[in-house]
């Protein structure tokens, strides 16, 4: 059975919509375990941000060890939390899976999506390649994603509505949407560059192009078919 594991981040001493959001993608995995494939979710986040930690901690007690899926924390100082390629690559060179996921908190695993991504023909992808859905079902407005994260409560199942969604068509891997297989993960994530290098300030993910950088050292990318794969657009 293969091994997925899913990389996040997580901040939400500012804005705790962001605990929300994660509370829903920890509830998606719930409400619709992977049946094909074990998955990691390794959670990047800073000792003091004690919301995010209480999600973690939830769901780490109902992802119990018969369950699929499991959680873990990761922390880091906030210099080098607030830039994203640095969990990122740390997660990719020690991983023990056989696919790895830099994703972000919005996107929530519906029936058959992690399933998906475990099944893909994962020998065939090159070196020098990434994959990434090539649709998900987004929020039709910022008003409608809001409304949804307005009724989550952090740490606790969250059933999201179904109807308040279209597809939204892609066509490279954008930064929450990068997945490789081991053997490109284990090199890491723009490591050794100066993505990989802690911020001078504390300022909360002022930029977030580490995602193009990255994506061309992969210089390919190959959309795949992820069914219910949605975003909680904010």
């Amino acid at each position: 059975m293969k091994q997925l594991e899913i990389v996040v981040h997580c901040y939400s001493e500012v804005i705790q919509a962001y605990a929300k959001m994660l509370t829903a993608q920890l509830s998606s995995m719930i409400l619709w375990p992977p049946k094909k494939c074990n998955v990691l979710v390794t959670v990047c986040g800073t000792p003091s941000d004690e919301l995010t930690w209480f999600v973690v901690n939830k769901f780490a007690e109902r992802f119990t060890i018969r369950h699929p899926v499991a959680v873990r924390w990761l922390p880091f100082e906030k210099k080098s939390l607030f830039r994203r390629a640095i969990g990122r690559n740390a997660a990719f060179k020690t991983t023990t899976a056989d696919v790895v996921w830099a994703a972000d908190a919005d996107y929530l695993a519906g029936e058959g999506a992690l399933d998906a991504i475990a099944n893909v023909d994962w020998e065939s992808i090159r070196p020098h390649e990434m994959v990434f859905p090539g649709n998900y079902l987004n929020c039709n407005s910022h008003a409608e994603g809001d409304a949804e994260i307005e009724r989550i409560t952090a740490g606790e199942v969250f059933e999201p509505n179904i109807w308040p969604y279209h597809l939204k068509r892609l066509k490279l891997g954008i930064g929450g949407l990068q997945i490789v297989p081991n053997r490109v993960a284990v090199r890491g994530y723009l490591d050794n560059t100066k993505w990989t290098k802690p911020r001078e300030d504390e300022t909360p993910f002022p930029d977030t192009d580490d995602d193009a950088r990255y994506r061309r050292t992969i210089c390919s990318s190959v959309p795949i078919v992820v069914p219910e794969l949605r975003r909680l657009r904010h």
